[in-house]
């Protein structure tokens, strides 16, 4: 059995026991957190057309990635205009700078300085 059809039976179950003729299309399961517990049927459809609105703009993203891949034939995390996205952001060259010129005096402790002063506390503890 398909899960889309045993969840259809068990909407309907709802629908006949709480609400009868005044049910709104998509209700069911839409609130898990009960946010909109005691909103209007407006307010409602209002933010369930927003949530279907931003899912369709997520899907034409995830196909946009798809069919810039397709078309260039590279990997996209390594074309240029996504180093944004898919770079640490202190590793892009214009905030390498920015951070150079604003924080460049202190000095960071290597990780390896950093191991060195553990070893060398648990040695002298012991």
């Amino acid at each position: 059995m398909h899960m889309s059809y045993i969840t259809d039976v068990y909407a309907q179950a709802i629908k006949a026991e709480y609400t009868g003729n005044a049910f709104l299309p998509g209700e069911c399961f839409w609130d898990p957190l009960s946010i909109l517990e005691g909103a209007t049927d407006e307010t409602k459809r209002t933010f369930q057309t927003r949530e279907l609105f931003f899912g369709r703009v997520a899907m034409v993203a995830v196909l946009s990635y798809i069919l810039q891949e397709t078309l260039t034939h590279t990997p996209l995390i390594s074309l240029p205009w996504n180093i944004a996205l898919f770079e640490p952001v202190y590793e892009i060259p214009t905030i390498q700078s920015w951070l150079d010129s604003n924080f460049g005096g202190i000095e960071v402790p290597s990780h390896n300085d950093g191991f060195n002063i553990i070893e060398n506390m648990e040695l002298e503890g012991d």
